[in-house]
């Protein structure tokens, strides 16, 4: 639906209106025809319409992975294993499906440092070439084919709501590849298109911010289990990997600012 979205809304705006009832008409189709296909499939336990249960989830993971507040249901009591500080049962008027108390787990700091070190690693140092790019000289010329407008406008709703789609963020946050494989892609032709040195030196930047989570890993001597997961580094070997990727971005932002230094006029 996120890429429905982005595409009528790319379409509306380049004033292309076949196309965009066309994406409404397909988007419609498949959200009836997904609804029909999960009538039939078995009931979710917390016994809350779809909808309802996709709003919840947004305040519940923003806390989750935002804030470190971990909170507890008892319809998700099988999945958290962290002990309870207080639990509260919902008064008979207010009525949540099969939820019947809401308790409240602690402070994770854990948390928000692996969304931070998500952020910074899962498309290398690319989300910050990608923002800087839009807001420089000629930002305006990835946007001229529609394809890389509906690129860039679904992959960044894509890493922003990555927080808030699940408590896993890892498994949504790749959704946001367009952004930055597609569109990334085409900004980094357009600056980097007669600077062969400085592309270089750039992509080994944007390789060593991938996979430093990684290397700190293996540096340190463990072995993650299959399926390998940063989600499951250790707090201190989080800690390293963001002090080493900021680094990596800083020296990223120079070799950057180099090359609009030589964009500028009389250069």
């Amino acid at each position: 639906m996120i890429l429905a979205f982005a595409f009528i809304v790319v379409a509306a705006l380049r004033r292309e209106w076949l196309l965009g009832a066309s994406a409404i008409v397909v988007a419609a189709v498949g959200a009836k025809t997904a609804g029909a296909l999960v009538a039939h499939a078995l009931p979710q336990h917390n016994g809350l319409p779809v909808l309802l249960l996709d709003l919840l989830k947004i305040p519940y993971n923003f806390a989750l992975n935002v804030c470190g507040l971990e909170f507890w249901t008892n319809t998700n009591a099988a999945t958290i294993t962290d002990p309870l500080k207080w639990v509260v049962n919902l008064p008979s008027w207010v009525r949540l499906g099969n939820i019947h108390q809401i308790g409240y787990c602690g402070f994770f700091v854990e948390r928000p440092i692996k969304l931070l070190l998500l952020a910074l690693s899962a498309f290398g140092v690319m989300p910050m070439f990608v923002a800087l790019s839009l807001i420089g000289r000629n930002h305006e010329l990835p946007f001229k084919k529609f394809d890389h407008s509906v690129a860039i406008l679904y992959g960044a709703l894509m890493f922003f709501l990555a927080a808030l789609t699940g408590t896993n963020p890892p498994r949504y946050v790749l959704y946001a590849w367009p952004a930055f494989w597609i569109f990334g892609a085409v900004l980094l032709y357009l600056k980097f298109q007669t600077r062969d040195r400085k592309l270089a030196e750039f992509l080994v930047l944007n390789l060593l911010a991938a996979w430093t989570p990684m290397i700190v890993n293996f540096t340190s001597g463990t072995m993650m289990p299959a399926p390998a997961s940063f989600f499951e580094l250790s707090l201190m070997q989080m800690v390293t990997s963001v002090l080493i990727l900021i680094a990596l971005y800083i020296r990223t932002l120079k070799v950057m600012s180099k090359v609009e230094l030589q964009d500028s006029p009389g250069n």
